[in-house]
């Protein structure tokens, strides 16, 4: 992502906080939600909602739309290749 969206130095410590912080609610929801519950997606969802908000108040704007459009490339590329 650092190179892709030309992040400077103290931009990827700042992301790297962000994903580290993430990890930790992410693995505890994964623990405490069972993927069958009927509302995992949804409450998934908004941990992911926050976590783009949370790169989007680091990166900016314009930094993030480049990110989003490198995660989408990259979705559709695993989608291609399966």
């Amino acid at each position: 992502m650092a190179k892709d969206v030309s992040l400077t130095d103290a931009n990827k410590a700042k992301v790297e906080a962000v994903y580290a912080k993430n990890d930790t609610i992410f693995t505890k929801f994964r623990t405490e939600v069972s993927r069958d519950s009927p509302d995992f997606r949804e409450k998934f969802k908004a941990l992911r909602d926050a976590q783009d908000a949370d790169l989007l108040a680091v990166i900016g704007k314009e930094k993030f739309e480049a990110f989003q459009k490198l995660q989408a490339e990259r979705r559709q590329k695993r989608m291609n290749n399966n």
